[in-house]
């Protein structure tokens, strides 16, 4: 009877022990649920932002509000890629000039920014005699600031850049810029809740002057709608360490985009 007894256990524990395997191996979840996704609309023809100054708490500083407009002008080939080419105008006294040219490249799941926008938002990035314009001067054509895929932050750059010290004039640095891989957030985009992917950018300084040394970190982000595009974009502002010289940021934020006309 004993043995009957302990028999009976084994085979009851062996059952439950199948049982308990083949639940675990029908709830495992999907690897990769996400889709795929656009971050560029070829039926949009321009884009409207305004764009402004951050001042040290990274707030808008009214005065400095302006609006610029991006146009699209055709697909071309671009420093490699197949890219869409916008012509940029500027309306800071209440009439627009035009104010150069931005490229933009496409991918499933990716959108890449050609140095050409990076020299425009980083342009204005200045204050007494500390300039941040040649950041990305030779650190590549293309940069890839957006992927819907990606589980880990990516290097944008990594390597030596000139740029303008206060008193020293220019300085070779150690410059290394990542992306981080997106997080999710709700804007509002013509009047509507608009779901919209940000990524965030790290650009990490390092300098040995006569001064002392430079450990400085400029940051911002790209906030990126599939099918739209970029609906805002900002380098934060920021303190130079030697000198103690506060630098403040730029801002540019969608406020209207403008789609191809239909014709019946």
């Amino acid at each position: 009877m004993k043995k009957q007894l302990l028999t009976l256990t084994a085979l009851l524990g062996l059952s439950l022990m199948l049982f308990s395997c083949s639940d675990d191996k029908t709830t495992s979840p999907d690897p990769d649920p996400t889709e795929d996704v656009s971050y560029v609309n070829s039926n949009i023809t321009s884009y409207t932002y305004n764009e402004y100054d951050l001042d040290s708490e990274n707030k808008e500083v009214t005065e400095t509000t302006h609006q610029d407009s991006l146009n699209y002008e055709q697909q071309t080939s671009k420093d490699g890629k197949t890219a869409d080419e916008y012509q940029v105008y500027t309306n800071v006294d209440g009439s627009y000039t035009s104010d150069g040219n931005e490229y933009y490249a496409g991918e499933t799941n990716k959108l890449y920014a050609h140095l050409s926008v990076f020299q425009s938002m980083f342009a204005n990035i200045e204050a007494n005699g500390f300039s941040l314009e040649s950041l990305f001067d030779g650190a590549g054509d293309w940069f890839l600031i957006a992927d819907a895929k990606a589980t880990k932050a990516w290097t944008l750059f990594n390597g030596t850049v000139t740029f303008d010290l206060p008193i020293i004039g220019p300085t070779d640095g150690d410059v290394n810029i990542t992306m981080a891989n997106k997080t999710t957030e709700s804007i509002m985009i013509n009047d509507k809740a608009t779901s919209v992917d940000r990524y965030s950018y790290t650009a990490n300084i390092k300098a040995t002057t006569p001064l002392g040394p430079i450990d400085l970190d400029v940051t911002g982000a790209f906030w990126i709608a599939p099918n739209i595009g970029i609906i805002r974009s900002n380098v934060n502002s920021f303190t130079v360490p030697i000198a103690e010289i506060a630098v403040e940021g730029s801002e540019r934020i969608l406020v209207n985009y403008s789609l191809k006309t239909v014709e019946n």
